[in-house]
């Protein structure tokens, strides 16, 4: 899957550390905790999607 979008999100200190800390106890990089958060949304479908499969 290539990645053509790109999100800027401002965080505090607090939270900038807390999603690094965790991060860092997973061994992955911060992109992929919220990537990850992402993925895990329910599908909400609009007007013109069908429903998946």
């Amino acid at each position: 899957m290539t990645r053509e979008k790109t999100l800027r999100v401002r965080l505090d200190e607090k939270e900038w550390e807390k999603l690094q800390v965790y991060a860092d106890s997973k061994g992955v990089g911060m992109s992929h905790i919220i990537r990850d958060y992402i993925r895990r949304l329910p599908h909400v479908m609009t007007k013109n999607q069908e429903e998946p499969e």
